[in-house]
């Protein structure tokens, strides 16, 4: 049984040229592992979907405030996003059908 949450954050302006407006870096989430029925797989997952926003917002330098609010967008935009599609992932936990989910931003 295969399920993976895939996370999409369109990368806004940046420094670096080939990173456009537009595009996107997707991080990839399994939880086929997990007992998303028990409250510590709820957690494991949620804890993986927290470091997995951080990789997909990105993390710019302290420096970079332009670059910092951007990414505190992304991972608020994505946060919100995921807390609407985890509702799907557990009221699925129980069923012998896996989820595949996309989230993008």
């Amino acid at each position: 049984m295969k399920t993976i949450l895939t996370i999409a954050a369109a990368l806004l302006a940046s420094a670096t040229p080939a990173l456009s407006q537009g595009s996107t870096h997707s991080v990839a989430v399994h939880y086929g592992d997990l007992d998303l029925a028990s409250a510590e797989g709820r957690a494991t997952l949620d804890s993986r979907l927290r470091q997995a926003v951080r990789t997909a917002c990105g993390d710019p330098s302290p420096a970079d405030l332009r670059g910092q609010n951007r990414a505190a967008d992304c991972r608020a935009d994505l946060t919100r996003g995921l807390a609407e599609r985890l509702d799907a992932v557990y009221a699925a936990a129980g069923s012998a059908r896996p989820l595949v989910l996309v989230a993008a931003r």
